[in-house]
């Protein structure tokens, strides 16, 4: 992701540069048909990472892990790590780098270490987001495109405050409780939650069962629920939802008709769309929609 970078569909651009260069935020963009889709290089900073669409992420020498919305991706300066696509969208996300030692301030009080290894801050790759983080982010990089769209500097305290705030949250995620499993059963359900991940990611509007899910995955649907719920600490049901709210909400941002909206995305009804949706991120889609449109405007 090293900014500057394009191709003919694909690009990395910066699109705020703040604190003398210490404070950098990006929008990545990688398509399934571009030649260095599944490696364009090591990572060029301290990055988080918060994706748009699911795709596959391997970092050199740890497992695979579903980057999706739901999640935010931790990345250490030079990480090497590869991609597998979900859907033609291919990689769709927005990076916001820090320094190591505000990344090292962050973590302090988890890891004790982390002052010990300022080159590799993040031991962690991923972490979980909530809505409410992940509406943060969606509307730093909106007020930024709008600044840009005007032709005006950004509200740098805003940025910058937000930016302080994503990274406290996601430094709290990446250390959950420790857990006294073997370390072979923790991958072993790993894998199966982040295969339930994939077809959900493909299958996000159709009304998949548990029975449906377990059998793909080949493990009962009892033992499927308890296993998703350990290694995620909620729901598939839940997980859905927040996938689906997550998507809707770059969709209803652009101005597409919110029924189907709803329908495409597996919702009954506009208004149960709209009721949900609501409660997560505390505004109408329809609310949601006209605030993105002040801001562009």
């Amino acid at each position: 992701m090293t900014a500057g970078k394009r191709s003919a569909r694909g690009s990395d651009r910066i699109l705020y540069d703040g604190a003398g260069g210490a404070l950098r935020i990006g929008a990545f963009r990688r398509y399934p048909s571009e030649p260095r889709f599944e490696d364009t290089g090591p990572i060029g900073g301290f990055l988080l990472v918060f994706p748009r669409t699911s795709v596959i992420i391997q970092h050199a020498g740890r497992s695979p892990v579903v980057a999706d919305p739901t999640r935010v991706m931790l990345y250490n300066r030079g990480q090497e790590y590869r991609r597998r696509a979900l859907s033609e969208r291919g990689d769709e996300c927005e990076w916001f780098s820090f320094p190591p030692q505000l990344i090292a301030e962050a973590l302090r009080a988890r890891d004790p270490a982390v002052d010990d290894r300022l080159d590799r801050p993040f031991t962690a790759t991923h972490a979980p987001v909530d809505a409410g983080t992940y509406l943060l982010q969606r509307d730093v990089v909106e007020h930024l495109r709008a600044s840009d769209a005007r032709g005006v500097a950004p509200d740098a305290l805003f940025v910058e405050e937000a930016m302080a705030r994503l990274l406290a949250r996601a430094a709290r995620a990446s250390y959950p409780p420790a857990r006294a499993r073997r370390a072979a059963t923790v991958e072993d359900h790993r894998a199966i939650a982040d295969a339930c991940r994939t077809l959900i990611a493909r299958h996000l509007g159709e009304p998949l069962s548990l029975a449906q899910l377990a059998r793909a995955v080949g493990v009962s649907p009892f033992h499927l629920a308890r296993l998703f719920q350990r290694d995620s600490g909620t729901t598939l049901h839940a997980y859905r939802h927040q996938l689906r709210l997550r998507t809707a909400l770059e969709r209803v941002a652009d101005g597409e008709e919110l029924t189907r909206v709803a329908l495409e995305l597996g919702y009954t009804s506009h208004s149960h769309f709209t009721a949900l949706f609501r409660r997560a991120f505390g505004v109408t889609p329809s609310g949601r929609r006209r605030r993105s449109h002040r801001a562009r405007s």
